[in-house]
Order: C-alpha cells, then structure tokens, then sequence
C-alpha cells in the first residue's frame, strides 16, 4: 500500500512511536558487526533491506530458537510469560474462546495481579468469536485488552479506511527482551485439535536479546493506533537487553502443550 494511502492516524502513530523510542536506543544499530561483514555484499544488501522497509537496524547479541509447531509455541510462551517482571504485550489476529485461548487469558491475570503490566490486542475480525466480557477477568485484576479497528456502524462514520485494514500480527514482547513472532495464532486448531483442519504445521520463533526492541515497537505503533496510549516508558525499552539461556521448550513440551517449568497452557 502506498504510504500517501495510508489513513493519516496510521502514519501519526508510526512517526510519533519512532519519535518516542528514539532516546531509548531506537534503532538498535549494527553492535558488534565487524568491518569484514560489512564489506561482505550480501550482509549490506540485507542491511539496506531492513532500514529502507521498516528503519530495522541490525543487532547482536541475539538468541534465536524455532518452534515447529503450536505445542512449542505455546510451551515456550507460556513459560516466558510465567517469568515476566515487569511487562507483558500480546498481539494476535486470532485469539480463540476455546481451551487456548482461556489458559492464556489466565496465564496473563495471573501475572497482572502480581503488579505485571499486561496488555493485549487482538483484531476485531479474526478474533470476531471472543464474547464481550471474555477479558473481563484481565481487566479486573489491572490488565488492559484492546481491540483493532473495530467493525461497527459508528466507527465507520468516524474513519473512512478500508474496513479490511485488518491486523495480522502475532507478538508477545515480555519485559523488552525476550519476544515471539511467526505463524501461529491462538486456537485449539494449531495443536491439530480440530478434525475438520488436521494437522496444522507452522513456525514461531521465539528471540532473547536487542532485536526483541523490534517487536517492541511494531506492538507500540499498534497500541498507540487502538488506543492512543503511548507505550515509552524507559522500562520498556531495556538499554542492554541480552539473552537468557536457551530455552529448552521444543524438547520438553512436544505435543503436550505445556512446560517443564510447570507452567500450562491448555487445549
């Protein structure tokens, strides 16, 4: 889509998220890249990729592990969440009222009433099915869920856009430094539970490390568009974020959907 498309509060909220992460080390430039990589023509063809599409600057010190399909995914998440201090965000297209999405909807009011901040958006058409009250209990216990771009007669009177400007993104940022983004959405069907789909084989990738600023502002730039909230305090943009130890999840959580840590997350 060309940028002069574009409904004007998208870009107000793209340019002003850019403009508050800057004086927290936004963007996270090349540390560490040595000159030989540099002079190497694919490493700068891919540096010049990542600035020119999206002002994504290179990083290292970054820990990065597959997972293969929902067990995993969800294994991984869960403990991460588990482990979170100080923030948790979550965004999805699809985020199911079944047996995942409930486990992870408790995952995060257990982590908000232990004084996490917790917010959760999803997009008003792919997570259509969840009932109004679903994230009450999140609500209740200092938690906030949003939705994007709401479909209804009043907000299109208020936003001439396109009704299928639709958000597909699937991000869990947990306290600036550990992230999660790929494929896999939230629903019973991305553990093969659901007869009339089957097998579903997909990717997340689950990132320790600088690189998970990213995500920390693409989900910023959303939150701000849905909610005019925006997210830039100083905690949320660790200075030195470095990766933990690898997670073990693939291993430990194979079809099962849950964590040798203890923490679950149901079907």
């Amino acid at each position: 889509m060309n940028g002069d498309r574009l409904p004007r509060y998208v870009l107000g909220a793209a340019i002003g998220t850019h403009a508050l992460l800057e004086p927290h080390g936004w963007p996270v430039r090349a540390r560490g890249v040595t000159a030989a990589m540099l002079d190497d023509p694919r490493t700068q063809s891919l540096l010049r990729l990542g600035r020119n599409i999206d002002a994504s600057w290179a990083s290292t010190g970054n820990a990065c592990e597959l997972l293969l399909d929902g067990a995993a995914t969800y294994g991984a998440i869960a403990k991460t969440i588990g482990g979170a201090a100080h923030h948790i965000h979550v965004q999805f297209y699809i985020i199911r009222p079944d047996g995942t999405g409930r486990s992870l909807r408790d995952l995060l009011v257990d982590r908000a009433r232990a004084g996490v901040a917790v917010r959760v958006l999803c997009d008003a058409v792919g997570s259509s099915g969840l009932p109004r009250g679903f994230w009450q209990p999140l609500v209740a216990a200092g938690g906030r869920a949003a939705v994007f771009h709401p479909v209804s007669l009043l907000s299109r009177l208020r936003r001439r856009d396109r009704i299928d400007f639709r958000n597909h993104r699937k991000i869990v940022v947990v306290d600036g430094v550990h992230g999660f983004a790929g494929g896999i959405n939230v629903g019973r069907e991305y553990l093969g539970l659901n007869p009339d789909v089957g097998h579903w084989r997909d990717t997340h990738v689950r990132i320790s490390g600088p690189a998970t600023l990213a995500l920390q502002r693409t989900f910023a730039a959303d939150w701000l568009v849905a909610t005019g909230e925006a997210v830039d305090a100083a905690p949320y943009y660790p200075p030195a974020a470095t990766p933990g130890p690898r997670s073990r999840c693939c291993d430990c959580c194979a079809g099962r959907g849950t964590c040798g840590s203890g923490v679950s997350w149901g079907t």
